[in-house]
């Protein structure tokens, strides 16, 4: 063995154990000794790979497979291009390594390109294919299933059905059934795989099983533990002093992981991203106080951001604080616990400029009950009912008659709702539009203005009517650039108002415009974790700046609370 191969030997001992500096350097060492070494530039790849700067690695991946054209180089230059989004490359590269090598495992790597491309026929050939090879091949079950996630939702699509309608398409529930099979499958040979039980937890809540989906949601948190997110230090004109690290605190509480209705990803519960708007240079640590590792570092210089935005836990974000020393805290757990819908209705409903829609909790036996009860207390349809505690209208209904409560599901009406007056908000068209804004420290910074031709708007509402009407886009740009100009001053300063009176250091709004006269916001939700959705670029690119402003309002605010 020469002194070059030698060296990238002990630099892999050492990349294993973790040691990253160590391993670097002789990597570095044996392209000195050898600088045509394919192995030091493919290892050296793995390594900037690790540290999550795959554009360096695909470089240095370049650099060895001109030397030498081996299956290892392909396959790792395959996953840094699929983590860049790079799928196409991915694909390309994958074959090459098939040309060479039909291992199951490039096949395993394949079929997950192809399922990302959407080619779910191709990935399932590729599955079989490696199957046939090798059953146990890492990786194979877990591959299964996901492509058996994604044809549930393209069965979803192809009936016409709208995106998130999964329990009414039988098709869709065998599907569900084929990946429980696979996950449990793979949980027997890895039975502390939080992947595998992530997606699980996300199918049971799919099939009504709630209980089982939460349970499955906590063992995968505890074994993932805590996300980090390292700092990248970047200029800071002006800054003083390095900013301070920022320690976010969620709440599994009651809920589950669930699917994208889009895409079928299994998505992480959390009530907010808003955390992970902060700028690069912020170092990062999320954590789920329900789901704690034995141990947690917290840095010094740490600001706690309480994500927790479901007022029902904020006693658990409360008594979690009280552990630490004391130190900064965003959104007080005291304040959070006073937000809940009905709390926010009382509280806001004498405001200049703001309209909350009456908003009762009701405790019903069944359906009859709940109808006496709401008549009782002077609603009339139509009025609508959710769950509380639930988010994203999952669980809102609209009843337009008392008649729909007593009929053969009026068992379904048993236990807690909240009973929301229906204000009609659609405009002279007939059209529907939500705006939503975020109040950072006083600041009012503008997220969306959405519309659509049905009352209850959400997120895949973007993917009708915004897609077909540029007039629309061109009033949301409008308003994400300057919000004043859409709402008044007036309308402007009430939203500050309603963020102060809850008294939130971070807060999101959802609210419409009254009409005819579009002068009074009648309120949806205020909240202190809402979500700002990076994904909505991809498709209207004019958000950049609402991204760009609330980014750096969260940015500042981080740096006053720590005192810098």
């Amino acid at each position: 063995m020469n002194e070059g191969s030698e060296s990238c030997k002990r630099g892999l001992l050492a990349h294993r154990a973790g040691r990253l500096a160590e391993a670097q350097g002789f990597y570095e060492r044996a392209l000195e000794l050898d600088p045509r070494c394919a192995d030091a530039f493919h290892l050296l790849g793995v390594l900037k790979s690790d540290r999550g700067e795959d554009e360096a690695a695909l470089a240095l991946y370049d650099r060895a497979l001109a030397l030498k054209p081996a299956v290892p180089f392909f396959q790792n230059r395959a996953e840094s291009c699929r983590r860049l989004g790079r799928l196409d490359e991915a694909l390309k590269n994958l074959n090459e390594a098939l040309a060479i090598q039909p291992k199951a495992a490039i096949f395993v790597a394949r079929a997950a390109i192809l399922r990302l491309l959407g080619q779910l026929s191709e990935a399932e050939r590729d599955l079989w294919a490696a199957e046939a090879r090798d059953p146990d091949a890492p990786g194979l079950a877990h591959q299964k299933g996901l492509l058996a996630v994604a044809q549930a939702v393209q069965a979803v699509k192809g009936s016409g059905r709208e995106p998130q309608d999964f329990e009414s398409s039988e098709e869709a529930q065998a599907h569900f059934g084929r990946a429980i099979g696979a996950f449990e499958a793979e949980l027997t040979q890895n039975p502390d795989d939080p992947e595998a039980l992530a997606a699980l937890s996300a199918l049971w809540a799919e099939r009504g099983e709630p209980q089982k989906a939460n349970q499955m949601a906590r063992r995968a948190l505890q074994l993932s533990g805590p996300t980090h997110r390292p700092a990248h230090p970047q200029s800071q004109p002006g800054a003083s002093a390095p900013p301070p690290s920022v320690l976010a605190i969620h709440a599994l509480s009651q809920q589950s992981f669930h699917l994208h209705p889009a895409d079928g990803q299994v998505v992480l519960p959390k009530d907010t991203n808003l955390p992970q708007l902060l700028p690069p240079e912020f170092a990062l640590t999320e954590v789920f106080l329900d789901a704690l590792p034995q141990t947690l570092t917290i840095p010094r210089n740490a600001v706690i951001w309480n994500a927790v935005g479901e007022p029902g836990d904020a006693a658990l974000a409360a008594a979690f604080l009280q552990k630490l020393p004391k130190m900064p805290v965003i959104n007080a757990p005291e304040k959070v616990a006073l937000t809940d819908r009905e709390q926010n209705a009382q509280r806001l409903c004498d405001l200049y400029r703001v309209r909350f829609p009456k908003t009762l909790r009701v405790e019903a036996a069944d359906g009859a009950d709940l109808a006496e009860k709401l008549s009782a207390l002077g609603f009339e349809p139509p009025f609508l009912l959710r769950r509380p505690g639930t988010q994203a209208g999952r669980s809102l209904k609209k009843i337009e008659r008392f008649e729909t409560l007593l009929g053969e599901h009026r068992a379904a009406f048993a236990g807690s709702f909240l009973a929301i007056e229906f204000i009609d908000f659609a405009d002279r068209d007939g059209l529907y539009s939500k705006l939503r804004v975020f109040v950072v420290d006083g600041e009012l910074c503008p997220s969306l203005y959405t519309t659509d031709a049905q009352w209850n708007i959400h997120a895949a509402s973007r993917a009708h009517l915004m897609f077909e009407r540029p007039d629309l886009q061109a009033r949301e740009a409008a308003f994400v650039n300057d919000p004043e100009s859409v709402l008044g001053a007036e309308l402007c300063e009430a939203l500050r108002t309603v963020a102060a009176r809850e008294g939130l250091d971070v807060c999101g709004i959802d609210f419409a415009l009254s009409p005819p006269d579009s002068e009074r916001a009648v309120i949806f939700e205020v909240n202190a974790a809402m979500a700002q959705n990076p994904s909505r670029l991809r498709d209207f690119p004019y958000l950049r700046p609402a991204f760009q402003k609330l980014s750096s309002a969260l940015a500042r605010l981080m740096y006053a609370r720590a005192g810098l």
